[in-house]
């Protein structure tokens, strides 16, 4: 758009100015006939870490350009994402700017942090830290890494202090069982407690969802800054024609921590009402608890059930794949148990049990916001 300069100066002088102090409806209808981008960053686009002077400036003034630090050029696992646009209606014509930012976090940073602290009693460094950020690939589609491959890339290691071993163990047969392998595959529902959902839900963040850390919107704020006539520089403008483009900011929306933004839209992700912030970090101690909780009531299950003996016999088994297989089809009868909320004699109720288990952990356990945002100065 040959006016984008003006309008994102426009824009900006508006923003920081602080004139968006009453928001009024618009002022107009119509059906959007155009999006123009004005500004949008790449993916992904990794928060930068500044060196800040004596004045307390980032920028160096004898180059005019921003100091980065070169051990750690940005903080790892943060993620920003800013959108620019003006969206053109008609009838009658007018065009509204709108800004969306926000900041992401990589949750596999987080768990590789955290399993770094506590099993090799350090802090890691940023390298070491980069290597669990998120890549695009040639045509611009990015892969993530998992939190538990993450979790288990640091934990799992030989001789890492509290390894998590019977986790270790069912983490790497769950991640081997891919594929057919000419029975029946069962995967290890206790690998992967889920905190990352769970701690942020009601249900274990005292009655609400965990919101993002940062949020700030405003809509429909119908600024006027520019009158744009959209004959300008053609023939018809030496006709003496005019065709006026009102042109207004009217939503500007913030959002720090958002774990559920979709970037396609704009919005929240598979139809959600509100953006929600991130869970928390699965830890290896809770990861080796959880295993052995899951044993304990297979213990008690199989008691109560003679069928289900000669499975738990089999966890013994010299051939490791017949053991964690065992192992594995046990603990999605707890998992089962946990969903119908049965009772088990000298146990009580499974689900009770269970989902007290885990906010006791929740409380416990750090927030991924919280873990990965620590190096970030700023939202």
């Amino acid at each position: 758009m040959k006016h984008s300069r003006r309008y994102i100066a426009a824009a900006l002088a508006v923003a920081v100015g602080g004139a968006i102090a009453a928001p009024a409806r618009p002022a107009h209808a119509g059906s959007k006939v155009v999006e123009t981008v004005l500004y949008q960053n790449p993916e992904p686009s990794f928060s930068p870490n500044f060196v800040y002077g004596p004045d307390g400036s980032p920028i160096d003034h004898a180059t005019n350009t921003f100091n980065r630090n070169p051990v750690c050029p940005h903080a790892p696992g943060v993620l920003r994402h800013g959108k620019v646009y003006v969206d053109t209606y008609y009838a009658p014509l007018h065009s509204q700017v709108r800004f969306s930012l926000y900041t992401t976090y990589v949750p596999a940073v987080a768990e590789a942090k955290v399993a770094i602290q506590q099993t090799q009693q350090r802090e890691p460094s940023c390298s070491e830290l980069y290597a669990y950020e998120p890549w695009a690939d040639a045509q611009g589609n990015l892969h993530w890494y998992g939190q538990l491959k993450a979790l288990a890339a640091v934990a799992c290691t030989p001789g890492a202090a509290g390894r998590p071993n019977r986790w270790c163990r069912m983490q790497d047969y769950n991640a081997r069982t891919t594929g057919s392998t000419g029975y029946f595959v069962y995967g290890d529902p206790a690998v992967d407690m889920n905190l990352d959902t769970k701690c942020a839900a009601p249900a274990y963040n005292g009655g609400t969802p965990r919101y993002p850390t940062t949020y700030a919107e405003i809509h429909d704020a119908a600024i006027p800054f520019a009158n744009h006539d959209v004959f300008e520089g053609t023939f018809l403008a030496k006709l003496g024609l005019k065709y006026n483009d009102p042109v207004t900011i009217d939503d500007i929306q913030i959002a720090g921590g958002v774990a559920n933004w979709d970037p396609k839209t704009d919005q929240p992700a598979s139809g959600g009402r509100a953006f929600l912030g991130y869970g928390k970090v699965q830890l290896p101690i809770w990861s080796e608890w959880n295993e052995h909780w899951y044993d304990i009531v297979a213990a008690k299950i199989a008691a109560t059930r003679p069928g289900l003996n000669s499975v738990v016999a089999l966890e013994a088994n010299a051939n490791p794949s017949v053991a964690n297989l065992a192992t594995a089809y046990m603990h999605l009868v707890v998992q089962n148990h946990i969903g119908s909320n049965v009772n088990v004699a000298g146990f009580g109720n499974v689900g009770d049990a269970y989902r007290s288990f885990i906010q006791a952990i929740c409380n416990a356990s750090p927030w991924i916001s919280d873990t990965v945002d620590a190096r970030a100065r700023h939202l």
